[in-house]
């Protein structure tokens, strides 16, 4: 009998470099239309796994967090090229995968360190074991949101943009207070703020060198904020927060400006929105909350 082409439902069919005649193309498991496949299941839980040694062993193995930032990248690569053949497989100009793998590589630093100074006693169980069910649920989304043409495109890349500023916010905080020395926190959050704004940025992706130099511009923003907020008597989370809403606000301005939709409509609505955090955020410090 002649070979038959096996092609994935939801992906388009004029693309210039079809799948083979007869390869088979394994179709994932999809859980509310997000795509979901043994893989990816299998590196939550590892994930979740390293969040609970991480917060239960004393001393905390530092090592083990860099070590997971390693097999997130690795994985999470495997991952887009096994759901996603066509565009990231393909032997001819396939597509760069990198700008999908900054938020996992990050967030497994992140999100267990912002449980160990936070969450004290037996709590950090369940805490460590929600902090990896929603990295699960990230790393769907990630995968997710490859094509924007996807039905289920815009609850994923909600909920990768979530996990983005959420990151964000705990590394900012974290640069206060694990009490660096200036030049070293100013330079983590120049890098952190460039590795997330490539996250962000892939959306309107037209250049990939576009997209760098507006990543590069957001963290140079960014590590001037943390340098001039040195200055300023707030510290901690609520410093943290500020440098978030900073960060709010040049990476909405560049990505509507990357997707064509900035106006000024669009321009003073972030400005207010970043104004007012940033007013609450001073009311909160005079009060004394930070």
């Amino acid at each position: 009998s002649a070979p038959v082409e096996t092609y994935r439902a939801d992906l388009p069919t004029s693309w210039p470099d079809p799948i083979p005649v007869g390869t088979t193309v394994a179709e994932p498991t999809r859980f509310d239309g997000l795509i979901i496949t043994p893989q990816l299941v299998i590196l939550g839980a590892l994930a979740t796994l390293s969040f609970l040694l991480f917060v239960t062993i004393e001393p905390t193995p530092r090592c083990l967090l860099l070590f997971e930032a390693i097999i997130a990248v690795q994985r999470t690569d495997g991952l887009l090229r096994q759901a996603w053949p066509r565009p990231f497989s393909r032997t001819e100009d396939p597509d760069d995968s990198t700008p999908y793998l900054f938020l996992p590589a990050l967030a497994v630093i992140a999100w267990p360190m912002l449980i160990e100074h936070n969450v004290r006693g037996y709590l950090v169980i369940p805490a460590a074991i929600l902090a990896g069910t929603a990295f699960t649920g990230m790393l769907a989304a990630q995968v997710s949101s490859v094509r924007d043409e996807a039905p289920v495109y815009p609850l994923a890349r909600l909920a990768s943009t979530a996990a983005v500023y959420f990151t964000a916010f705990a590394l900012f905080s974290l640069s206060y207070v694990l009490d660096p020395q200036l030049p070293a926190a100013i330079a983590a959050v120049a890098v952190i703020a460039a590795m997330l704004g490539v996250e962000l940025f892939r959306e309107g992706q037209v250049d990939p060198l576009e997209t760098l130099v507006f990543a590069g511009v957001t963290g140079v923003i960014l590590a001037e904020a943390r340098w001039a907020m040195y200055y300023v008597p707030v510290g901690g989370y609520l410093a943290g927060l500020a440098l978030l809403l900073g960060f709010f606000l040049v990476t909405g301005l560049l990505h509507s400006h990357l997707t064509r939709r900035l106006n000024n409509v669009v321009a003073l609505e972030y400005a207010g929105i970043a104004a007012a955090g940033v007013l609450l955020v001073s009311i909160a410090g005079q009060a004394g909350l930070g």
